[in-house]
């Protein structure tokens, strides 16, 4: 979302039963369009084979980073 949008501003991103979601705070209201770019993007990221590291901190270091 932060490369579509980057003043795009996360919130709240609790895991749920099948993953996890954020809510986030976008400068514009999303189209039937823009859920097809973001949906292009997910795939060339995934094409890109990122690494994913998982990292555990407490509340403090986490608001701090």
């Amino acid at each position: 979302m932060q490369l579509l949008w980057p003043d795009a501003k996360f919130g709240v991103g609790p895991a749920i039963k099948n993953g996890f979601y954020y809510d986030i705070e976008l400068p514009v209201a999303l189209t039937t369009k823009d859920l097809e770019r973001i949906e292009i993007k997910m795939r060339e990221l995934k094409n890109k084979k990122l690494p994913y590291e998982r990292i555990e901190m407490d509340i403090d270091a986490a608001i701090e980073r």
